[in-house]
């Protein structure tokens, strides 16, 4: 086995790894399960090898060999190395739900009922058609501060959005450059008006004009949204 995990990345100068993690909350070294320790960080992951080498801002494919684990539902998380090794500081890039079938995996959300000789966990179909888990893929979307957000670091300011109030509500920014690199903090509020994201909690520093990031969805973000809609349907159907 080999290569199995295989996802395309914006920036072939940025060192990508996974980590693998089941739906018991248990993390892999290779095909050894253990409960969480982030002293053992450097241990879970997993290299994601360029197909054919890229430059910066390159599009690249990338590969890596899935553990020797038994068939199940799996989630990889891919984050971006920060420095010379993995840590548990790296900006999270984004999470896949698989279904390992002991051969090759495929993303939850492509499976139509149950796989032969598999079973769909109960957190899986409580969420499946509620919420695309996967928006746990969804695809960075790059940021620039075009002014200096508040000196207590909980906004950001970039004039390039165009979208609604509140439209990056629940979703995460992560910054990738200046003194907050890879740190990741919640959207509450996106204004329009001013083009400003408020966080929380607050960045370490002032977030300035010119530092750059990603607005990402986390794990935790599709269960918020997960259950956000699961309360608005509820309420809906009591009207």
């Amino acid at each position: 086995m080999a290569n199995e995990i295989q996802i395309i990345h914006d920036d072939g100068a940025e060192t990508v790894y996974a980590i693998v993690r089941d739906m018991t909350g248990l993390w892999y070294v290779a095909a050894a399960a253990e409960a969480y320790a982030i002293a053992n960080w450097a241990t879970y992951d997993i290299a994601m090898a360029e197909v054919d080498a890229g430059g910066a801002g390159v599009n690249v494919a990338l590969q890596g060999t899935f553990p020797a684990v038994a068939a199940g539902y799996y989630w990889i998380d891919f984050y971006i190395q920060a420095g010379g090794a993995p840590a548990s500081t790296d900006v999270l890039l984004k999470s896949i739900l698989y279904y390992w079938n002991a051969t090759s995996l495929l993303p939850a959300e492509a499976i139509i009922g149950t796989p032969a000789g598999a079973s769909v966990s109960a957190d899986v179909a409580a969420v499946k058609g509620v919420v695309d888990i996967t928006q746990t893929t969804l695809t960075p979307v790059a940021v620039e501060a075009t002014g200096d957000g508040n000196v207590g670091g909980t906004t950001v300011i970039d004039a390039a959005r165009t979208e609604i109030d509140e439209y990056w509500n629940d979703l995460t920014l992560a910054i990738t450059s200046g003194a907050c690199a890879g740190q990741r903090r919640a959207i509450t509020d996106f204004d329009a008006g001013t083009d400003t994201f408020t966080v929380s909690p607050a960045f370490s520093a002032q977030i300035v004009t010119g530092v750059t990031g990603r607005i990402i969805a986390t794990v935790e973000d599709a269960i918020k949204i997960a259950t956000d809609r699961i309360t608005s349907a509820a309420m809906m159907e009591d009207v």
